[in-house]
């Protein structure tokens, strides 16, 4: 099992694999495969994750949630 070298990381993605905090996902969002997935095989499935794919799927994540965030604010 992977274990990062940054904490946050690991709380990220484990949240991100549990929920989108838009409600919706997007169609290029790197978690979507799984959400069919249920609890226990979401922590298998992140348990095999290497620390690139980790990293990579918790910038895609950061990187959406501020480009959606700012579309949100700019329609209101």
């Amino acid at each position: 099992m992977y274990k990062s070298d940054f904490p946050y990381i690991d709380s990220e993605i484990f949240g991100c694999v549990y929920d989108c905090p838009f409600q919706n996902r997007i169609h290029d969002c790197p978690y979507v495969e799984i959400d069919q997935l249920k609890f226990k095989e979401k922590f298998l499935w992140v348990n095999k994750l290497d620390k690139e794919e980790i990293e990579f799927k918790v910038q895609h994540h950061l990187i959406c949630s501020e480009n959606r965030e700012h579309k949100k604010i700019v329609k209101n």
